[in-house]
């Protein structure tokens, strides 16, 4: 309840600031990351791998799916790259005319 009462502070926050702001050319947009595969996520598919004596391939994608009950679409975690490009256009002149808007970028979660 508090991680999702924070997040929907966040949203809040940063459509008051389009509003406010965007006279003045401020342009401010949410991104709601879904998991990515940062290191730390890269480090516990290797560690349940070695713990389960499985592969790599795989092992966090059935992690996610039947302990942390993630249904992805697409069926596995994000790259830092992904989210990266996500945010290398919202900081481009391609995106000059959003604003306010809150950005999924979690694989198609169900939630």
């Amino acid at each position: 309840m508090p991680y999702l009462t924070l997040k929907s502070g966040v949203v809040a926050f940063t459509k008051t600031i389009a509003m406010a702001y965007g006279r003045h050319g401020v342009r401010a947009n949410c991104v709601c990351p879904g998991a990515i595969e940062t290191d730390a996520l890269a480090a516990l598919r290797a560690h349940l791998a070695d713990q389960r004596g499985v592969p790599p391939e795989g092992v966090l994608e059935q992690v996610m799916v039947e302990e942390w009950h993630m249904d992805v679409a697409l069926g596995r975690p994000g790259k830092p790259e992904e989210v990266g490009e996500l945010y290398a256009f919202l900081l481009s002149p391609r995106a000059g005319y959003l604003t306010g808007a809150v950005i999924n970028i979690d694989g198609g979660t169900d939630f």
